[in-house]
């Protein structure tokens, strides 16, 4: 069986964190018995950004929420050091922007110590890439989606000032993108 195959179909399980995790978890052991223990590959290195993207949304259903977090922030930011390496440090590829979004959510979950600081400085990493990646005026819905995270993020840490700007940034882009319709995915 292609192991992509498995974690595609670990997609389609829905709210059931345990099963998809147990399956990430064999995937990644067998990719690094495949690979190498000390390899960067692009397989290992999604399969532990899957890890912390299957913590990072099931921890709300945890029973430490904090340690479903600090798992994911470690599988989170093994798997942005090693697509760092495999596409380069400076790379805007969207295996970097996705990590960094996720990372930026864990930081603003967590919100302990420096975690503030560290969400928002991710989610500016992340919009940053992605207007280099598709120019810095474009109208995109990953720039869109990110100016919306970014400003939750400024509302929830009570920054209106901040907040108002940045989800209005986000409100336009959405509308030039969708014409003023309703539009959903």
């Amino acid at each position: 069986t292609d192991l992509w195959s498995i974690m595609a179909a670990s997609d389609d399980l829905g709210q059931d964190y345990c099963e998809t995790e147990n399956i990430y978890q064999t995937t990644l052991k067998l990719y690094t018995e495949m690979f190498g223990e000390n390899t960067d590959h692009v397989n290992i290195a999604m399969a532990m950004r899957n890890l912390g993207s299957v913590y990072l949304n099931s921890h709300m259903e945890c029973k430490n929420p904090c340690k479903c977090l600090k798992q994911a922030r470690s599988y989170s930011k093994r798997a942005l050091d090693m697509f760092r390496r495999i596409h380069g440090e400076k790379s805007v590829h969207a295996d970097i922007i996705g990590v960094m979004h996720n990372l930026g959510q864990i930081y603003f979950s967590l919100e302990a110590g420096d975690s503030n600081r560290k969400a928002e400085q991710c989610f500016k990493e992340a919009l940053s890439l992605l207007r280099r990646h598709h120019g810095e005026n474009a109208d995109h819905r990953d720039i869109a989606d990110t100016l919306y995270r970014q400003g939750r993020f400024y509302k929830d840490r009570r920054q209106s000032a901040e907040a108002n700007s940045t989800l209005k940034k986000a409100l336009e882009m959405y509308q030039k993108l969708y014409n003023n319709h309703a539009h959903l995915d």
